[in-house]
């Protein structure tokens, strides 16, 4: 009996543990895709002022595109911690 405790305890540790460091990388890729956006909209600017190169503009854009790939698998990440939890602790819905 005690070792099935333990090895609950353990789960529910791990899970909030994931919890934690996933939501953290939701928020790290979330500035990541806002400073993305910021950077497609200057080199965008620069390049209709005739100052910039389409090339910057479709590697900004890669950029963007790699960021929301970032986030949004972090989000499914977090997601995926947040049921591991749930089963942990024995929660359904």
């Amino acid at each position: 009996m005690r070792e099935v405790e333990l090895r609950i305890r353990l789960e529910v540790e791990t899970a909030t543990s994931n919890i934690e460091s996933t939501r953290a990388r939701v928020g790290v890729m979330q500035k990541a895709v806002e400073q993305a956006k910021e950077s497609l909209r200057i080199e965008r600017d620069k390049y209709d002022l005739g100052k910039g190169a389409i090339v910057d503009v479709l590697d900004a854009q890669a950029a963007l595109l790699n960021s929301q790939t970032n986030y949004y698998r972090a989000l499914a990440d977090y997601n995926t911690a947040l049921a591991q939890f749930r089963l942990a602790v024995g929660e359904t819905q």
